[in-house]
């Protein structure tokens, strides 16, 4: 069942780096081809397009969302901000970050955590005074991110490689982790 279709909006449409927010209903997609936000409310079966004439979108990546219903994602060398009504923002990093290498994007306990392949390193930023500071390395121990294609934490970090591999890390640390085998087998997932 088709519940969306954002080239209603345009037809060049390209929705990419979907989140999903559970206690709105939402789902908030990024178009760089367009430079805008496409938002889905689930429980009304609405979309909308949000654009912004005060803040530059240049190039979005990744999306990642924290308790509070904002959603982030990289925006060039910044990140930008979606606001639980909607409104958009730049925030600056505290020290600034490459972005050409960041492979993820996760928002956890209001942190960001990057995950940067160039470095074989997850930095975590912390939301304070409207931005984010401190950029301080997760990792203490090597760690491989040239095949990660996504992360995920809880509390736990978890990393997603090309091969359909998923590591568990602890305080920066590698964690003993089993999972049942899937069937049928992630290729490429």
């Amino acid at each position: 069942k088709e519940i969306a279709n954002f080239s209603e909006f345009r037809p060049e449409a390209k929705p990419e780096n979907l989140t999903l927010i559970l206690n709105s209903n939402k789902i908030y997609s990024a178009d760089n081809t367009n430079k805008t936000i496409y938002a889905l409310n689930i429980n009304k079966n609405a979309s909308t397009e949000i654009i912004s004439t005060s803040t530059e979108i240049k190039n979005l990546k990744f999306a990642a969302h924290d308790k509070n219903n904002n959603v982030y994602f990289i925006n060039g060398g910044n990140i930008l901000s979606l606001t639980p009504d909607e409104k958009l923002e730049n925030i600056s990093l505290n020290p600034p970050r490459q972005m050409e290498n960041i492979a993820a994007l996760e928002s956890f306990n209001n942190m960001l955590y990057f995950a940067d392949r160039s470095v074989n390193q997850i930095y975590r930023y912390k939301k304070q005074n409207g931005r984010f500071a401190g950029g301080t390395p997760w990792f203490n121990e090597p760690a491989d991110l040239a095949n990660l294609i996504s992360l995920a934490i809880d509390g736990n970090v978890y990393l997603l490689l090309n091969n359909g591999e998923l590591l568990k890390f602890l305080n920066g640390k590698r964690e003993d982790f089993n999972l049942e085998v899937v069937i049928p087998a992630l290729n490429n997932p």
